[in-house]
């Protein structure tokens, strides 16, 4: 998740705009979009929602696997797929994503948040076996960091995606391990609701849990997309009048051929400030198309992006 601050002068008052843009994992959930019929979204074939019994399937099956014995990408199209995208939403380049994978570092990261175990209504001993585990994984990262080397460090990322996704499972089945299961059912429900996945109908099989870890994994930094939102949206007079503040919560599909389609408000703050979100977000320029690298198609996936609007 992305995180971007500007503060602009209105002929009223000053306003600081929060936009924060889910890139890449995003805020991704469970959802089945067959009821939707706008934009291109009937062209595909969508997954059924993922269950809390597939998602534990898919953790108990994943969660065997060494990360030792998770091979290299050695796909030339999802290679090149990968660094696309890497490229679109990092400004800069191999310099921007060295930045990002500093971030990435074990000294980041390794405290639950306040807002997390409360969430969950985690114990003390919960909370800790769970900053464990965040601290596990960051030096798991970091070895896979240091892996990728000094040079051409965007082709080593997509090279070593399958390695950072697997990451990302294992430690999903720690956090399973954190929990009771009343608690997992509802960091399942938070994960997974809005998240749905569609792909190209020449093929029966949908996606699965596994291949959405493998499509969205996260890097810090900012990008275009951020970076086109902060110029794009503009804080309503009338809101301003009103003191009117809030997050805007939009929700898109991004097609298979990159465009996007199928915006609409997921959760609502005024008339005004909705407006506005949606209709920067249906100007958003066209993504570079996601492909499954494990069934090896194109995949369309929806998104959420909050977007915060905020008085000082």
């Amino acid at each position: 998740m992305l995180e971007m601050e500007i503060i602009n002068l209105l002929p009223r008052k000053w306003y600081k705009l929060y936009v924060i843009l889910f890139c890449c994992i995003l805020n991704a959930g469970g959802l089945n979009a067959s009821g939707r019929s706008d934009g291109n979204t009937t062209a595909y074939a969508v997954a059924e929602s993922y269950s809390y019994d597939e998602f534990i399937a898919m953790l108990d099956r994943e969660g065997k696997v060494p990360l030792e014995n998770i091979q290299e990408e050695t796909d030339p199209a999802i290679i090149q797929m990968y660094v696309a995208q890497k490229q679109q939403f990092l400004r800069g380049g191999g310099r921007a994503l060295k930045l990002a994978l500093d971030r990435m570092s074990p000294s980041y990261n390794v405290r639950a948040s306040v807002g997390f175990v409360r969430e969950y209504k985690l114990n003390k001993e919960q909370q800790k076996k769970l900053e464990a585990v965040y601290k596990w994984k960051s030096l798991e990262q970091d070895k896979l960091i240091k892996r990728m080397g000094k040079r051409d460090l965007m082709k080593r990322y997509a090279e070593l995606s399958p390695l950072f996704a697997h990451l990302n499972i294992l430690e999903e089945a720690k956090i399973r391990e954190c929990m009771n299961p009343e608690q997992h059912v509802l960091y399942f429900r938070d994960l997974m609701e809005e998240m749905r996945i569609s792909h190209q109908p020449d093929d029966n099989e949908p996606c699965s849990c596994k291949c959405f870890y493998h499509l969205n994994i996260s890097l810090l930094g900012i990008g275009e997309i951020q970076n086109w939102l902060v110029r794009e949206v503009k804080y309503p007079m009338m809101a301003q009048e009103r003191n009117i503040q809030g997050k805007v919560v939009v929700g898109f599909l991004i097609n298979t051929d990159g465009s996007i389609s199928d915006v609409h408000v997921v959760r609502s703050v005024d008339p005004s400030l909705d407006a506005e979100s949606v209709r920067v977000m249906r100007r958003l320029p066209s993504f570079a198309p996601l492909i499954c690298p494990i069934h090896k198609r194109k995949v369309a996936v929806y998104y959420t992006a909050p977007i915060n609007f905020q008085l000082q």
